[in-house]
């Protein structure tokens, strides 16, 4: 099953990473099966955030401040999740991270690009739950964002 996530949703990270010359480290992730990892994070982080916001939050003053702060917050969660996935527990990463010698693509630099594509996939995605289904949940902040 995670391999099966792994193949679908790789395409959605390798798409922004010219394949020729990131060719080593796309497929230390895609090896360890980290893109099913960090789908998972960027499915679960904004769901359990905007659960608290539209239920557990409910009724609240500023709604549509603290409705940014919570899509930011969620985002940023993902992205350090994203981060943390790839530099300590992928193992093939770590060691070119340790082994990098100034010589081609930065490893960090490239897990670091990595978090940012998931802050970006993190607030596409927490944008959109919050129209459609969350807000629904909620009978103060049901017009919120909109």
């Amino acid at each position: 099953m995670i391999e099966f996530l792994n193949n679908i949703f790789a395409p959605l990270y390798e798409a922004f990473f010219d394949y020729q010359t990131n060719n080593e480290l796309l497929q230390c992730i895609f090896n360890n099966f980290d893109y099913a990892k960090m789908v998972g994070v960027l499915l679960i982080t904004p769901v359990l955030l905007l659960l608290g916001f539209y239920k557990i939050w409910d009724p609240i003053k500023n709604p549509k401040l603290k409705w940014i702060l919570t899509i930011i917050i969620s985002a940023l969660i993902s992205a350090i999740l994203t981060q943390k996935i790839l530099i300590e527990l992928n193992v093939c990463l770590r060691m070119k991270i340790g082994g990098f010698t100034g010589d081609g693509v930065d490893p960090f630099n490239f897990a670091l690009s990595m978090s940012m594509i998931s802050f970006f996939y993190a607030l596409i995605i927490s944008i959109i739950l919050s129209i459609i289904p969350f807000r629904l949940i909620s009978t103060n902040n049901r017009y919120n964002p909109f």
